[in-house]
């Protein structure tokens, strides 16, 4: 198995794949481009209203990405795991 993590878009699937050496790294990377951000709504902190959680949930990283006119299919992520010292190549 490759020791690389990558995202990249598929014309037989019609959609992103992730590729990943370790199942943690693949749920990561597909959290962070497609799921919606939480952020703090400042507003509601504001307004005086009693919220706990005062949270918003903005637009995932692809979304964005096509709203200010990317290509998403075009993406392409890579990133290598780093050598183990003493481990050989």
């Amino acid at each position: 198995m490759s020791g690389k993590l990558k995202c990249s878009w598929s014309k037989r699937e019609k959609d992103h794949m992730i590729h990943y050496p370790r199942g943690c790294d693949g749920h990561l990377l597909h959290q962070l481009i497609s799921s919606q951000r939480p952020t703090i709504d400042f507003d509601r902190i504001s307004d005086g209203r009693d919220n706990l959680f005062p949270i918003r949930y903005e637009k995932s990283f692809l979304e964005e990405l096509e709203i200010r006119g990317y290509d998403v299919k075009t993406l392409k992520i890579s990133c290598e795991l780093k050598q183990k010292k003493g481990a050989e190549t």
